[in-house]
């Protein structure tokens, strides 16, 4: 028989094999439901993305906290185990006990192509349990695809407790949100939107960054008109940052229907639906990318478009928006009756002047926890007595009958301007963190222009043994936040250099200067260019006082996100990444979900030098304060 026709039988009586064993139309298995997905024009359902959606459905409502789903990455209804655990998934390197199960089904996975390859029809439960996730395929195609797949093993932690809270949390905030969405012409489907991004948690924080409900960077935080600084973060605030992702929303629609115009003449209302929904994550940039390449329909897209960041939370995003949608609008089947917290009424009044927090509650008697509850956007700062409330913010207290009138007049004339915020000096000259050899030490060091005094800091920020706890405060200042000067012939010329999270809106409000324009022009910037990480920006400084001014206010602008940082988790260990080729300096960060501010505080050389293959790079591990240390600390990834 010649080797063409031994090929031929071989695959022939693997089909017989495989069709025995299982009927090619079975494609569900008995871990995932089913059920029937209510669909709109707005935002539709795909039959290519029901598994899809099935998947997170029995994420956020069947699968507990403790429990960790084994699944094909590129293929979620693929779900191949589930392990009972407190330890958590994470981007990087694995808890013990994720790791072993992972090794365990891939070489599980490999032993059954090996079985199908030599005929061998002898697969004991599991085994065919793996089979039958696979029904769907071609036959000969299989032992193939289960070696692929073998090499695609993702976790994933349930989130049906987080939800449930989640669900709670939204009736406090549904009929503001919906109104919002309402006065943007925007469908009222995106109430669902923060179930996916922070389970409705006001206060939710990611390792990059993210804050708020809507769970919105501090760049982008900017770009929307929210106030962030040493005092404020308006993510925080449930109305103005509804507002800010409601304009983003709107701003989405509009760039990707002029997308959607050029690429078809078929435009339908859910064309955009999904993309703008994707979007969310990738952004609108990315989206329209995807477009170009792959055109308007949407699996097309998701199935076919390779761009370097469009993975796995990218890829699942629109489907986890449709089952958290699905699962709200059928909370009761899930989750029984719910019952809602009681909404917080409150009066709002604009300080006449900035005070202190602990002065203020003292003086209302109003208890801390209450006075925080209410002013959700008030910052770390403020909350440890660091900075006074400032002048004009809309504080929300109780209501009281008889007013707060005569309290807060009190409370002005006995401050007589001693917790002015304009009493603070914004040219003192603050103090600076050294690095050296990756660890911030205390010692005096030269940095030119100018000298600064070295904040006092303790060696062990990331200790040699991974169980030992230890808090990051202070964290310090990163000296590359200080405007830097060079003289050609008799003129002085300052500049920076970018960094994250940073735009020309806020060297313009840093330099008290009215528009952009002058910054682009300065640097022969067009209009459509964008700033890039580490970019040298030139500032058009007129004094020495305008210099400090931008250097205090960028510094408040960094401490604030750190400050969150700091307050939601803690590092409490250390351990290597090797950098691959390809990698940039965000992607690294992205990747293990770990601030770039934290990179460069471990990595002197960091955002300084190209990363090279093989380099290997400091990293921390880092635990979420709520939570007891789980394996390696490290903080579970709850998104998709």
């Amino acid at each position: 028989m010649s080797k063409r026709k031994a090929t031929i039988a071989g695959v022939a009586k693997m089909a017989i094999l495989i069709n025995y064993l299982f009927p090619l139309h079975s494609f569900a298995h008995h871990l995932l439901e089913e059920p029937k997905i209510a669909c709109d024009n707005s935002f539709p359902c795909p039959d290519e993305l029901l598994s899809r959606i099935h998947f997170w459905i029995g994420v956020y409502a069947k699968f507990g906290d403790e429990q960790v789903l084994f699944h094909d990455a590129r293929h979620p209804s693929r779900l191949y185990s589930i392990l009972e655990t407190d330890a958590s998934c994470q981007r990087g390197k694995d808890p013990d006990v994720i790791a072993k199960e992972k090794d365990r089904l891939k070489n599980l996975i490999l032993t059954i192509a090996w079985k199908l390859k030599e005929g061998n029809s002898s697969f004991d439960s599991e085994e065919q349990h793996i089979l039958n996730v696979f029904s769907e395929k071609t036959p000969e195609l299989l032992p193939e695809l289960l070696v692929e797949a073998s090499d695609n093993i993702r976790c994933q932690e349930g989130n049906r407790n987080r939800f449930l809270e989640g669900m709670k949390k939204y009736q406090l905030y549904r009929d503001l949100i919906v109104a919002v969405l309402k006065s943007r012409g925007l469908s009222e489907d995106l109430q669902y939107l923060p179930f996916v991004e922070s389970a409705y948690d006001l206060t939710a924080y990611s390792r990059l960054g993210a804050a708020g409900l809507w769970q919105i960077m501090p760049k982008t935080a900017r770009v929307l008109g929210l106030k962030l600084n040493a005092s404020i973060d308006e993510r925080f605030d449930p109305e103005a940052s509804t507002k800010a992702a409601a304009r983003y929303l709107q701003n989405a629609y509009q760039e990707l229907e002029k997308t959607a115009i050029q690429l078809t003449s078929n435009l339908t209302p859910g064309t955009l639906g999904p993309f703008v929904i994707t979007s969310y994550n990738y952004g609108t940039a990315g989206v329209r990318r995807a477009m170009k390449q792959q055109g308007t329909d949407f699996v097309n897209v998701l199935y076919q478009y390779e761009g370097k960041r469009f993975k796995t939370a990218v890829q699942n995003f629109y489907a986890s928006f449709l089952a958290a949608r699905h699962v709200a609008t059928n909370a009761t089947k899930y989750f029984g009756k719910i019952e809602a917290p009681s909404v917080k009424v409150h009066e709002i009044i604009p300080l006449k002047r900035s005070t202190f927090v602990e002065k203020l509650v003292d003086q209302l008697k109003i208890p801390m926890a209450e006075m925080r509850e209410l002013n959700p956007s008030l910052s770390q700062k403020v909350w440890k007595g660091g900075r006074p409330i400032p002048k004009d913010f809309l504080l929300k207290l109780p209501p009281k009958k008889e007013g707060w009138d005569e309290q807060l007049a009190s409370l002005w004339n006995d401050s007589q301007g001693k917790d002015s915020q304009d009493s603070k000096d914004l040219t003192e000259e603050p103090k600076v963190a050294v690095q050296t050899s990756g660890v911030q030490k205390t010692e005096a060091v030269e940095f030119k222009p100018p000298s600064f005094p070295i904040s006092l800091l303790g060696e062990r920020l990331i200790p040699e043994v991974a169980s030992y706890s230890t808090d990051m405060e202070p964290l310090g200042i990163d000296q590359d936040l200080f405007v830097l000067e060079s003289t050609k012939g008799n003129q002085k010329h300052y500049f920076i250099h970018v960094e994250n999270e940073e735009t020309l809106g806020h060297y313009t409000e840093w330099l008290g200067i009215p528009r952009t324009q002058m910054l682009r022009n300065l640097n022969q910037m067009k209009f459509n260019d964008y700033l890039q990480l580490r970019e040298k920006v030139r500032l058009p400084i007129a004094s020495e006082k305008q210099k400090k001014e931008f250097e205090a206010k960028r510094i408040d602008y960094h401490q604030a996100f750190e400050e969150e940082f700091k307050n939601k988790y803690q590092v409490v260990g250390k351990d290597t990444y090797i950098v691959k080729k390809g990698d940039t300096e965000l992607e690294v960060s992205e990747n293990l979900e770990i601030p770039v501010w934290l990179l460069k505080r471990l990595n002197p050389h960091f955002l300084k030098e190209t990363l090279r293959s093989g380099q290997v790079l400091q990293i921390p591990i880092i635990q979420e304060r709520s939570q007891q240390l789980s394996q390696n600390g490290s903080l579970p990834n709850k998104n998709p």
